[in-house]
């Protein structure tokens, strides 16, 4: 059947009335001739007025012409009937095959992995590294509107955003024993790119503390590459840390570290967030807090050895790495049972055919037929 993606677009119909005000006003121009014979007589009333259409073939084209512009700006498509398809059983990683099969009873549905490319469960899929919420999503805009759809989940689900599910279409949540893996880390053995910034005469001491700390961390192991700069040099793509040596933070650094960064920052007059290390008072020496999607972490006091004694710890470099190797993810996992989709206000995708094209062409051909018999006519009365 026929139905209107922009129902409004027939608003326009309304200008179907300017035409018919225009014929039934304009009459053919009349001019006196003078008989002499006729000279005498007296005059009669004449017939009364009637109102009639003017050019009535070149009004129904004019009409045709804006009935099909209206139809045309409401976007008109014609709504198939979908092909009955066989049901569908999607079941996440995590998921012995096994147990899923025997949890759904679904007679001659096709089976496929939750996964990217959505692999039929005979074949063996690699680890996922798209989320599953996203993959649901997916599938439910492919699959046509009728199509029954079966998700077999593990207990424990990952791969999850903040938003629920909504779907356009029910979908059986079927809930069984496992869980998702968890999302994959950097290698231990990866590269580590920090960036120093400071200026050359201040924070000379607090720089020296950072080039003795990457040593350090060398001579454990560590893939370690400084880039050391002052503290208006940009921080280069690619940067996994960055130690902030200017005093206080900047908008610039607070934009680096929402976007997935790590920094530390000290000399921060307005420190906040959990406290990591105190000193012999008690007060707080280090402080971590998540900032968009990355860390800070922040320090009151210049990065000595005379503000910060607990630099001399034999342990310190190892605590420091350990701190800074943290990272900041945002919660992805939840029992399954309290995740289930609901449904959105528009429904899944049906078989669906643009008339808008054909409409055109009849457009422009009534508008074609139109000028050609306004001309004619035209002609004849020239």
């Amino acid at each position: 059947m026929i139905a209107l993606a922009a129902p409004l677009g027939l608003a326009a119909l309304t200008a179907l009335a300017l035409p018919i005000v225009v014929h039934l006003i304009r009459r053919a121009e009349e001019r006196e001739v003078q008989f002499a014979a006729l000279r005498w007589l007296s005059e009669r009333a004449g017939p009364a007025t009637r109102w009639r259409l003017h050019e009535p073939v070149l009004l129904a084209l004019r009409l045709l012409l804006i009935a099909a512009i209206a139809l045309l700006l409401a976007l008109p498509f014609w709504r198939g009937r979908a092909e009955a398809q066989m049901p569908w059983v999607a079941v996440a990683p995590g998921v012995d095959a096994m147990a899923a099969r025997a949890a759904v009873t679904a007679p001659g549905a096709q089976w496929h992995w939750l996964a990217p490319g959505f692999p039929r469960i005979e074949d063996t899929i690699v680890r996922p590294d798209v989320p599953l919420a996203s993959l649901v999503r997916q599938l439910d805009a492919e699959l046509p509107g009728n199509t029954s759809l079966t998700v077999v989940v593990p207990r424990e689900a990952g791969g999850l955003d903040g938003e629920r599910l909504r779907l356009g279409r029910a979908v059986d949540w079927r809930v069984v024993d496992g869980r998702s893996a968890e999302r994959a880390g950097p290698p231990a053995d990866a590269p580590i790119r920090i960036a120093v910034r400071g200026s050359a005469g201040d924070d000379a001491e607090e720089q020296r503390v950072v080039e003795a700390l990457t040593t350090a961390w060398r001579a454990a192991g560590k893939r370690i590459f400084v880039e050391p700069a002052m503290s208006d040099t940009p921080i280069a793509p690619g940067t996994d840390w960055l130690f902030w040596l200017g005093g206080g933070s900047t908008e610039q650094i607070d934009g680096w570290v929402q976007a997935g960064g790590t920094a530390f920052v000290s000399r921060h007059p307005d420190a906040e967030g959990v406290v990591l290390m105190t000193d012999e008072n008690g007060a707080a020496l280090l402080r971590e807090r998540a900032l968009g999607r990355g860390r800070m972490l922040t320090t009151p006091v210049e990065f000595t050895m005379t503000a910060m004694p607990a630099l001399l710890a034999p342990d310190f470099p190892e605590h420091l790495l350990d701190l800074m190797s943290v990272r900041a993810t945002p919660p992805d996992r939840a029992l399954a049972s309290t995740v289930a989709p609901g449904r959105r206000d528009m429904p899944a995708p049906a078989s669906m055919l643009p008339l808008d094209r054909g409409l055109a062409i009849v457009a422009a051909l009534l508008f074609l037929a139109e000028r050609l018999w306004a001309t004619r006519r035209r002609g004849v009365e020239g």
